[in-house]
């Protein structure tokens, strides 16, 4: 078991951030609402953070499908696979590079990062006091 040590990361709370520039623990508003995340709301500086969708519909209009779904994705190419109003299957592929260009959405969403440092490993069960003993202990 891995004891850790959170913190307030200090980030610009004003700022709209890509997830890639967060370093931190990001919860989302679905996991703050479990028990166990939701002890560590005190030490979270909600932000924006930016969540990459593919426009599915735009790549319905393009093809001319009526169903689309996202069906693999091999060496950097995706493929969806959907259905024509006719019936007929339709595939689409296309890379990744041309899919974030053309085929892609972001839209900011709230979430919560909390900075965490490992501090130690112990192996076997631990109880809360034992954790926090072992915490003071390190620090």
């Amino acid at each position: 078991m891995y004891v850790y040590r959170v913190k307030k990361p200090g980030l610009d709370t004003s700022k709209v951030f890509d997830a890639d520039e967060i370093h931190d623990i990001i919860l989302s508003e679905e996991d703050i609402k479990d028990a166990m995340y939701r002890e560590l709301l005190p030490y979270c500086d909600k932000v924006q953070a930016i969540r990459h969708y593919y426009d599915i519909e735009k790549l319905k209009a393009e093809s001319g499908a009526k169903s689309l779904h996202l069906s693999s994705i091999i060496g950097g190419v995706l493929s969806f696979t959907g259905t024509k109003p006719n019936g007929q299957s339709v595939t689409i592929s296309k890379s990744d590079a041309e899919i974030a260009r053309k085929h892609a959405t972001c839209v900011p969403i709230p979430r919560f990062a909390t900075g965490a440092k490992r501090m130690t490993y112990r192996s076997g069960s631990m109880t809360t006091s034992a954790m926090w003993r072992t915490q003071a202990t390190t620090s």
